[in-house]
This record gives C-alpha cells, sequence and structure tokens, in this order.
C-alpha cells in the first residue's frame, strides 16, 4: 500500500478488464475505496511477484518479466 493509501497489486493477471476494471497486464494501483485501477500503468510482461515501494515513493517490482513499457530491465 502507498502512503495515499493505494494499493498495489502484482501477479498472473493480464488482457481487457483483468483487474480493477481495466486493462493491466501483471501490475496494478487500486483505489482503496472503489477498487478500480487508476492511471498507473507500467504494462510489465511477465508475473509480478514483489513489490515495494521507496521512501521516495519510487515503485520496485521484481519477478519473472524482462522490463515494462516504462523501464527495461532484465530478469528484473
Amino acid at each position: 500500500m502507498q502512503a495515499d493509501g493505494k494499493i498495489l497489486a502484482g501477479g498472473n493477471f493480464s488482457g481487457a478488464n483483468s483487474i480493477g476494471g481495466q486493462t493491466r497486464n501483471y501490475l496494478a494501483r487500486l483505489d482503496a475505496t472503489t477498487g478500480l485501477a487508476d492511471s498507473f500503468d507500467p504494462n510489465a510482461n511477465g508475473i509480478v511477484v514483489a513489490i515495494a515501494v521507496q521512501a521516495d515513493g519510487k515503485i520496485l517490482a521484481g519477478g519473472g518479466f524482462r522490463g515494462s513499457e516504462q523501464h527495461r530491465r532484465t530478469d528484473a
């Protein structure tokens, strides 16, 4: 959970209407009140198994993926 109460979710989901009423691939951020996904959409290309939020608010994700639409990393 982020400091603003939004919930980060990672796992094995992808495609149309996959989580929170939106299309998200393996990583999403949900509103704690409505459960709807917000504009955060990194578009990971494989399963996310770990998520951490740094003190500066940056989101770290780990799992069986090779990157996201915004940041390419190998075997993160």
